[in-house]
Parts: structure tokens; C-alpha cells; sequence
């Protein structure tokens, strides 16, 4: 079933074609490139006509905030995961940090959404003030059994993905050596003295 227009009708198929062209167009476009993608950008890589891109999405905010939706959803589920887990906390935030660090790594767009919350529009801010208290616990679970330096808190996890999509943009597939020399330093121990 076709996903409706704004007045509440069903898309027609070819119409619906477009949207999910300029959708896997603009993903790409958006994980090699970062937000300073424009819906022409967008258009060429479909090879749509920007008047189609724009009937579908008005504006590049809500192009977006189409793309990203699942996406965000994708670190929500990973951030309830680690919260969630009955296992070792280092384990549970290791899987945190790791799948963060993949998704920052990965999509250049993504990054940039997360990483800069008070440009990034009311959904995205509101959504990352939802999950500060769930990093939060994943993050106190990890101090309190003595895994977790006692410095780290839930305002260094954004610096830290930066790092990561910073050595991302420079090293390719190196910044998996990055993310360990990272989560070494996070470990007890790793305090400098």
C-alpha cells in the first residue's frame, strides 16, 4: 500500500516510485556528503527533475526529517538495548559505544543530525533529551560494578562519536582502531593520575 500524500490520499504507484527514489537518493547522498546536501543534489542523483523533488518534499528540513526518522529510531532501539540489558554492564556499554560509533562512522548525515541537536529541529532535539536519561543508566550501571572510569559522563558520549566521524572522514575503515583505543581509556584504570 502507498503511503498517503499530505491531503490524505494514497500515493499512485509511480508517484510512490519517485518518493522512495528520492528517499534512497537522498540517503546516500546524505552518508558520503553530511547535511550540506540540497534537494537539487538530491533531484540529480535520482535523475528526477527538482520540481518532483520538491512536490514530494517542500523543503530540504523535511526531506530530513523523512530520512532520518528511522534512522534516529535505529539509535533509540540500540540506546534501550544497552539500558535494557541483564548482562555485564561493560558489555552492555561497549555495545552502546560500538553501535554508535558504526552508525556515526557510516552515515555522515546521521552524524551530523545527532551531533548537532539545536540545528537539527524540534524532533531530533526532542528526541535526544529522551534518551540522555537511558544513557544515563547505562553509563551509572557501568561506574557502579567498577568497569567505567568515574569521569565519564552522558555529555562526553556526543565528543566521542565526533571522534569517531572525524577519524571516520580521515581513516576510512581505521577508525575501528580509534573506537579501541577509546573504549581502552574508558575502562578503570584508564584515569590519568
Amino acid at each position: 500500500m502507498s503511503k498517503p500524500e499530505a491531503g490524505g490520499r494514497p500515493l499512485r504507484r509511480d508517484a510512490e516510485r519517485n518518493r522512495q527514489l528520492i528517499i534512497a537518493s537522498a540517503k546516500a547522498a546524505f552518508a558520503e556528503r553530511g547535511l550540506q546536501v540540497t534537494l537539487d543534489d538530491v533531484a540529480a542523483r535520482a535523475g528526477l527533475g527538482v520540481g518532483t523533488v520538491y512536490r514530494k518534499f517542500p523543503n530540504r528540513a523535511a526531506l530530513v526529517g523523512a530520512l532520518f526518522e528511522d534512522r534516529v529510531a535505529e539509535v533509540e532501539a540500540l540506546v534501550d538495548r544497552s539500558a535494557g540489558s541483564d548482562g555485564p554492564p561493560w558489555d552492555a556499554l561497549a555495545e552502546l559505544i560500538t553501535g554508535l560509533a558504526v552508525l556515526h562512522a557510516e552515515d555522515r548525515g546521521l552524524r551530523e543530525v545527532l551531533l548537532a541537536d539545536e540545528r537539527a529541529g524540534d524532533q531530533f532535539a526532542t528526541t535526544l533529551r529522551r534518551l540522555r536519561p537511558r544513557l544515563r543508566l547505562v553509563l551509572d550501571r557501568a561506574r557502579a560494578d567498577g568497569s567505567l572510569r568515574a569521569d565519564l559522563g552522558v555529555d562526553d558520549l556526543p565528543v566521542l562519536m565526533a571522534m569517531i566521524g572525524t577519524a571516520a572522514d580521515r581513516s576510512g575503515s581505521g577508525w575501528r582502531r580509534y573506537l579501541d583505543l577509546i573504549m581502552d581509556g574508558l575502562r578503570t584504570g584508564g584515569e590519568r593520575r
